[in-house]
């Protein structure tokens, strides 16, 4: 086995898949196994092959399901999307972006502990600074979170705690600085984000959230940790790479259906 692959790489791509077509449902999120892929409530088509010919039936199925509102369809494989992409965009889709999903092989690189950075588990005592931070770590921006945008974000980290979903918040000398969070199951773990809020950045936050779970993962005998990360994000690449993650487990193909 080459030290750049996962020991279990070839199982590990059916567990990926299966991870988008099987419902959350105490998460709040439900999905439904149709003609042409999986449904999911929350405006996201997971598709694994569609025949070329049924490219415009599975559109107007998918229009018939969800209404006019936006819509993403997700392509699993690079042969099926070499023959539907060109197809999905003729009928009025735009590509949104692709992903790619990584699994960690080796052992976890060392991670020293910034000064005045401590690190603690997810809870409802933190779930709004968690979510603030977040929220400002995406937008690349310290501009004040909208209460509206605040709100939905708690509502969904704690829907997520009811099922699988788990996170840490980290703080520098008690400011909250960066949030890593993840669903598991009993042998694998899928590291859903990972932010650091722009004032923190380069200081040694990120990684020290990611070995930090790498570590407890490994201590209680998960299988694999895996993550996805945009393919045109190469300083996030670069990282990922430097502390493990090198196993390409998957690629996916993101389309958008607009109004």
């Amino acid at each position: 086995m080459k030290s750049d692959v996962h020991p279990d790489h070839d199982h590990l791509v059916h567990v990926l898949r299966d991870w988008f077509h099987t419902p959350f449902n105490e998460m709040g999120y439900r999905a439904e196994k149709r003609r042409w892929g999986t449904y999911w409530n929350i405006g996201q088509v997971y598709i694994q092959e569609i025949p070329p010919a049924q490219v415009n039936p599975f559109l107007a199925d998918v229009r018939e399901y969800y209404g006019d509102g936006p819509v993403c369809i997700n392509v699993d494989s690079a042969e099926v999307d070499a023959a539907l992409g060109p197809l999905l965009c003729a009928s009025g889709c735009s590509p949104d972006a692709a992903d790619i999903f990584l699994a960690h092989v080796g052992p976890v690189p060392h991670r020293p502990t910034p000064d005045g950075v401590t690190v603690e588990p997810a809870t409802e005592s933190n779930l709004l600074e968690l979510s603030e931070t977040r929220l400002k770590a995406f937008a690349n921006s310290e501009v004040p979170i909208s209460q509206v945008e605040l709100r939905n974000e708690v509502s969904q980290r704690r829907a997520e705690f009811r099922g699988s979903g788990q996170g840490l918040l980290a703080r520098l000398h008690g400011e909250p600085a960066g949030i890593i969070w993840w669903y598991e199951d009993p042998q694998d773990i899928w590291l859903l984000f990972l932010g650091v809020r722009l004032p923190f950045r380069r200081l040694g936050v990120g990684r020290l959230l990611l070995c930090t779970r790498l570590d407890d993962a490994y201590a209680r005998g998960c299988r694999s940790v895996m993550l996805n990360v945009r393919t045109d994000n190469a300083d996030a690449i670069r990282l990922y790479n430097r502390l493990g993650f090198r196993d390409e487990i998957s690629w996916r193909w993101r389309y958008c259906l607009g109004s």
